[in-house]
């Protein structure tokens, strides 16, 4: 069974008192199309470029055979794949199935709203 992982994208801290520089992107398989999108941001970070924005507004989704992948949704299309994911058959047989990442409790305490 396929485990699917949800992640809400929010605004990170810049300032911060101890910083890391992140030169390897891992845990991503050669074919995956994440790895392109990661790469386009690793790129945009170190040369102060905006490319990420004109790949996602030409490349709304990359799945791969494996299903693997991203897809760019609006906001009403992400809740309710949200909804949809955590009500499946597969999420009730296997907690693991999907998962929701967000920035703050706060944030995932909105989303359980909807799916609890």
């Amino acid at each position: 069974m396929k485990k699917i992982l949800i992640i809400v994208l929010v605004l990170l801290f810049t300032h911060t008192d101890v910083q890391f520089r992140l030169t390897q992107i891992v845990r991503q398989e050669a074919g995956n199309p994440l790895l392109e999108l990661f790469g386009i941001i690793r790129s945009d970070l170190i040369n102060g470029t905006a490319n990420f924005y004109q790949y996602i507004l030409q490349t709304r989704e990359a799945i791969n055979a494996q299903g693997e992948g991203f897809t760019i949704m609006n906001k009403l299309d992400f809740r309710n794949k949200v909804i949809e994911m955590f009500s499946s058959d597969n999420f009730s047989k296997d907690i693991n199935y999907v998962r929701l990442i967000a920035f703050t409790n706060d944030c995932i305490g909105f989303w359980n709203t909807f799916y609890s």
